[in-house]
């Protein structure tokens, strides 16, 4: 409840009051993500970026396991433009959780931004060399040859991650995706989308995908349904 009066009185630019509801918020527990992410925006629209990175690095290093802890910190580097760090944490984030869209796209959205994707698919072609049944550089480096366009070759990317791990819902959800466009077998890429769906029950990506197969399949009661959700 305080995270959220904190957010209202954020959207409001009322700093003090939002401030104060986040403390709340984190005295009652300390590694509650919204008022973290709530506590970390007022600090950086004040200036005090090295304040906000510093708690949520202090509670990062207390619980190494924690993913969304790992999120907000990758995304305070972003916003604090210190790209190297950033990466980093995106990179051990889709190692640590492979179905992790968000991680995938933040790393992405980098690689993008520094025109390095071709290093960079290079680089995760190395890491999964040394790990045949490492999923989360795989899709990275299918993920960035989507990107440049060579739809072929990241469809045959994601059948063999697939192969790897059927449930690995990223790879799924992208290449039911391409099913869909692409006209390919559309009950097959019904299910590939209902597996990303399982994996990922409320990413926006994985409803938009499925409201797309089940547009091109005219089925327009279900097509709905999945668009609105995402």
């Amino acid at each position: 409840a305080h995270a959220l009066l904190g957010r209202l009185a954020a959207g409001r630019k009322d700093a003090a009051a939002a401030r104060a509801h986040f403390e709340r918020a984190l005295a009652i527990q300390k590694d509650h993500i919204e008022a973290l992410t709530g506590m970390t925006g007022v600090d950086i629209a004040e200036k005090k970026g090295s304040v906000a990175l510093a708690r949520v690095e202090a509670l990062l290093q207390a619980e190494p396991d924690n993913n969304a802890l790992r999120m907000l910190a990758g995304r305070t580097y972003v916003t604090l433009r210190d790209i190297p760090k950033a990466e980093a944490v995106f990179k051990d984030l889709v190692q640590r959780d492979p179905s992790n869209l968000t991680a995938y796209s933040m790393l992405a959205r980098l690689y993008l931004g520094q025109r390095k994707l071709e290093e960079a698919r290079a680089e995760f072609d190395k890491i999964a060399e040394r790990d045949d049944k490492a999923v989360g550089p795989r899709t990275m480096a299918a993920l960035i040859i989507d990107a440049q366009g060579q739809r072929d070759e990241a469809r045959r990317r994601y059948e063999q991650i697939l192969a790897i791990d059927p449930s690995a819902a990223v790879a799924a959800n992208n290449l039911a995706y391409i099913y869909a466009e692409s006209g390919g077998n559309l009950d097959l890429a019904l299910q590939l989308a209902q597996t990303a769906k399982q994996g990922l029950p409320d990413s926006p990506e994985v409803n938009d995908t499925l409201g797309l197969v089940y547009l091109k399949k005219n089925l327009s009661s279900h097509a709905i349904s999945a668009l609105e959700a995402s």
